[in-house]
């Protein structure tokens, strides 16, 4: 199979590239470090209201896209981060973000005017060598069905269910 190689090896990328302190993971769950490659100090999460995100940094909460379509701006500012939506802004070294109940939730990271891509699972930011670490933990099932997906011949598969 052409992609087994691939799924491997995302998967020692995923235990061996991170740090400690976003390493572990429930046994049925990968985090996979995402969007390392443009080295972005700013990225952006869009949330829609029929997906409202829990923004956690571990001392402060706030509930994003409730009411309407809402951006949340993620910026590096020394080794601080800085969350802004809305009228909320919170500063701390780590954020989380998940669905209101603490598990996996839907949503779109982009680093601005380059790239978006949504993905499903919990988003978790960190500052690593002077730079943001994103780090999406999801379900092994998820992550699998989605490296196939991106292997496979165009149009071999329409959604990733079909592949569980």
């Amino acid at each position: 199979m052409r992609w087994t190689p691939t799924i491997a090896a995302l998967l020692l990328v995923a235990l061996f590239v991170m740090p400690a302190s976003v390493a572990a993971s429930p046994p049925d769950h990968v985090r996979v470090a995402v969007m390392g490659l443009f080295h972005s100090s700013q990225f952006a999460v869009e949330v829609s209201p029929a997906s409202p995100i829990l923004v956690d940094s571990g001392q402060r909460q706030f509930v994003a896209g409730v009411d309407a379509q809402q951006s949340v701006a993620i910026i590096l500012s020394g080794r601080k981060i800085i969350v802004r939506a809305g009228g909320s802004q919170m500063v701390g070294e780590n954020f989380t973000f998940s669905a209101r109940q603490g598990g996996a939730c839907d949503f779109v990271l982009a680093v601005p005017g380059k790239l978006h891509r949504h993905y499903r699972g919990k988003l978790i930011v960190t500052v690593d060598n002077q730079e943001l670490l994103t780090v999406v933990e999801m379900e092994l099932e998820t992550a699998v069905a989605s490296v196939v997906a991106a292997e496979s011949r165009c149009g071999t598969y329409t959604s990733i269910p079909e592949l569980r």
